[in-house]
């Protein structure tokens, strides 16, 4: 539906597109509503909502209990088959649970002004099951500071996944559980969204809890998971995900992805600050990944670390972190990246303070910010030029053309012999022995 204010009795409007042939004319109705009862009832100066809630009867004035009023309007937009739930400023009493269905978007006018207040200890706030295309925008959902509610909590009964959700411009707060849970959703963003001082995690996303199957193609933009108990954003069933530019302060744990089934998901230029000792589960890590594979972390930093900043474990595998950043750990802090056995991880241009706990052959190291190179093996088709020491510890060098060493030295007389390198071939068969002399002479 499109909106204009005009002259009383004037319902012609003509559209032009701006090309030959692009000026249509369109019929419209005389609604006989001033330029005030049009704007209040908007979400933007754009767009017309479907249900204002204080036309069901919610106040907003933080006092009376909204819950019924806020539900009508809710299911009126569901029997419609679907709309926008608008919440023009002021602060809306829960005493329950709201209810969403599919292709109903909650709408408010800003996460500062629009504020939704659940007063239960036992109620989720905003709840919904089997959804598709559903929003959440421009709002603040606020919990009683404990007990076993969640802010969001969209779950499933009987379908695969949850499809189309988005999240943006919401603060969510002060809940016992969790402040947002989403049950393997897929294609869905969450962009500028804050969940805050939850007695859970702050953002939970997992895939499988009802029946088979993972959560897939999801973005995090911008988003702020900040002091809460467990983990900031947790992941367990997750895959081909992204986020970028996110942020976990004071958080159990700033980054927790579990599970096999959890694969390629990166994180772009993510911090962690800050992580808090709450519990022995969740002790002030920055990331840990616990039997996920294919994870990767891009120019990410940890911040005042406050017991590991990275934690690979779980036999983890195709782990990479590229230009990671160890900044100012805290006192109690062991390890900037630990790696336990089984797990394996590639480290590229990282740089740590506190020092690295890397079990022998799970950590490929390339460059550790001193020009080094560690790694289970190196195979080269070319040549491998190293400016300078080349060791194996235990293992072998392997070259199908053979080795050529710089730095050569000519004598009439050989040296003291002190070692012997044996050669293999790309096969594995010995070519021989090159002597090392301590001296030539």
């Amino acid at each position: 539906m499109i909106g204009f204010y005009g002259p009383d009795g004037v319902t012609n409007l003509y559209l032009d597109f701006g090309f030959a042939g692009g000026r249509v004319l369109m019929q419209a109705s005389d609604l006989g509503a001033s330029v005030t009862d049009l704007q209040a009832n908007k979400v933007d100066r754009s767009e017309l909502p479907s249900l204002n809630v204080k036309t069901t009867g919610a106040t907003g004035n933080g006092v009376a209990d909204d819950t019924t009023a806020i539900q009508s309007a809710i299911n009126q937009a569901n029997t419609a088959g679907g709309g926008v739930v608008y919440f023009p400023a002021g602060t809306y009493k829960l005493t329950s649970a709201l209810t969403i269905y599919s292709k109903v978007h909650l709408v408010g006018d800003g996460q500062t002004v629009s504020k939704l207040n659940q007063t239960s200890t036992s109620a989720n706030a905003i709840t919904g099951t089997d959804l598709l295309d559903v929003s959440i925008t421009k709002l603040r959902v606020t919990g009683p500071g404990s007990g076993t509610g969640n802010g969001i909590y969209l779950t499933r009964s009987s379908a695969d996944a949850g499809v189309f959700f988005h999240l943006e411009d919401v603060f969510v707060e002060e809940f016992g559980a969790d402040g947002i849970y989403l049950s393997q959703p897929v294609v869905s963003t969450i962009s500028r969204v804050i969940s805050q001082s939850n007695g859970g995690h702050g953002f939970n996303l997992k895939g499988g809890d009802i029946a088979g199957g993972a959560s897939t193609s999801l973005h995090f933009s911008a988003c702020f998971a900040n002091s809460n108990d467990k983990a900031g954003y947790h992941f367990d069933t997750v895959v081909y995900t992204s986020l970028t530019g996110c942020a976990a302060d004071a958080n159990g744990i700033g980054y927790e992805v579990t599970n096999l089934k959890s694969q390629s998901i990166s994180f772009n230029g993510c911090g962690c600050e800050s992580p808090a000792n709450n519990s022995t589960s969740y002790p002030g890590i920055g990331w840990k990944i616990d039997g996920a594979y294919g994870i990767g972390l891009y120019n990410c930093w940890v911040y005042n670390a406050g017991v590991t900043g990275i934690w690979v474990t779980g036999n983890s595998h195709t782990i990479s972190l590229v230009g990671c950043t160890d900044n100012t750990p805290s006192i109690t802090a062991l390890n900037f990246v630990k790696v336990d056995s089984g797990s394996f991880v590639t480290m590229i241009d990282c740089s740590n303070t506190s020092p690295n706990s890397l079990v022998t052959g799970t950590t490929s190291v390339l460059n550790d910010g001193a020009g080094n190179l560690s790694t289970k093996s190196v195979y080269s088709a070319g040549t491998i030029t190293a400016e300078g020491d080349f060791t194996s510890f235990g293992g072998k060098i392997t070259a199908a053309g053979g080795v050529g060493v710089g730095n050569s030295a000519s004598a009439s007389t050989l040296g003291i012999l002190s070692k012997k390198m044996e050669v293999f071939d790309a096969s594995g068969a010995s070519l021989g022995f090159v002597p090392i002399y301590t001296t030539i002479t």
